[in-house]
């Protein structure tokens, strides 16, 4: 393997790792944001958690 190829796959790897590093950084916030949400609607009274989410019971 010559040395240009190596540092194009070099390259190549660094770049889907940056990604799955991005990729996995946003899907810990959400679920983060997620459960945060879920708890907050859990502490509201039960009428006011459903005229937020906007559904009837």
């Amino acid at each position: 393997m010559t040395n240009d190829r190596r540092r194009e796959l070099l390259k190549l790897l660094r770049m889907i790792l940056t990604d799955w590093r991005a990729t996995l950084r946003a899907a810990f916030l959400i679920s983060i944001t997620v459960a945060s949400l879920a708890a907050l609607l859990q502490t509201l009274p039960p009428d006011l958690a459903v005229a937020l989410l906007g559904h009837s019971r």
